[in-house]
């Protein structure tokens, strides 16, 4: 691998390791919700 491609490959993981960061905090809390929902309608007989 060259200089230039691996300098890019290190440049593309800073851009993404944010995003994919944020969408497991994202995902987990979404779910969350979801599950305290899903336990609510429950207790509620729906």
């Amino acid at each position: 691998m060259s200089r230039a491609a691996g300098q890019k490959a290190a440049e593309d993981d800073k851009v993404h390791t944010p995003r994919y960061a944020l969408c497991q905090i994202y995902g987990d809390n979404i779910g969350f919700l979801f599950k305290q929902t899903g336990q609510s309608l429950q207790a509620l007989g729906l």
